[in-house]
């Protein structure tokens, strides 16, 4: 059964829920990023998480709140949502999850 629907999950809009499983599970990919590292700029993701505590910065394409996040100090375990890219880690790890567009 495919399940379609709009639902609005901090400041995404999915379309199926389907979407939201696959970036929970990485099903669209994933990006490791160690201190220093910078994602491809092409790349759009739907979460954030942190592996070793972590300062980073990003780009969040939203049309509300702030658009572009700098030198944000997170704990190993904090996963930021949204719709975002560039993902600069200054230090630490990251894990990026990859968005279908």
């Amino acid at each position: 059964i495919k399940y379609s629907f709009k639902k609005k999950i901090m400041g995404a809009v999915l379309f199926e829920a389907g979407q939201f499983e696959a970036i929970s599970f990485g099903g669209y990919g994933m990006r490791l990023l160690n201190g220093g590292e910078t994602s491809l700029l092409d790349e759009t993701f739907g979460a954030i998480q942190i592996t070793l505590d972590a300062v980073i910065s990003f780009n969040n394409l939203t049309s509300r709140g702030d658009s572009v996040i700098t030198n944000i100090s997170l704990s190993a375990g904090q996963v930021v949502y949204g719709n975002m890219t560039t993902i600069n880690v200054v230090s630490g790890q990251a894990i990026g999850y990859l968005r279908a567009l």
